[in-house]
């Protein structure tokens, strides 16, 4: 069983959920989709208190790794000193990294 890592999130990726959110409302025009995203966002966000290592590292940014969940990209680095995973961003797939995390 992998070790257990502790999570951080930064205030501009709750920034993104709460954008993430927002948006879906505004296409779907109801709350219930929002929040199954937002959840199934948040669960993969919790699971990588296990296995952190497991997704794959971005092309050009040894050091940050992302989740893709629905057309949504979740970055994070790992700090293997205190064994905390760090929430960077929260990204639509569409949109251009290299403004979003640079």
């Amino acid at each position: 069983m992998g070790s257990k890592y502790s999570l951080r999130i930064s205030k501009t990726a709750e920034k993104d959920l709460e954008d993430i959110y927002q948006y879906i409302y505004h296409k779907a025009k109801t709350t219930k989709t929002g929040k199954k995203v937002l959840r199934d966002i948040q669960e993969s966000i919790l699971s990588l208190k296990r296995f952190p290592k497991r997704n794959q590292v971005i092309l050009g940014y040894p050091y940050l790794r992302r989740v893709i969940i629905y057309s949504y990209t979740i970055i994070y680095y790992i700090d293997s000193c205190t064994d905390e995973v760090y929430i960077v961003r929260i990204l639509s797939n569409h949109t251009n990294w290299n403004q979003n995390i640079a």
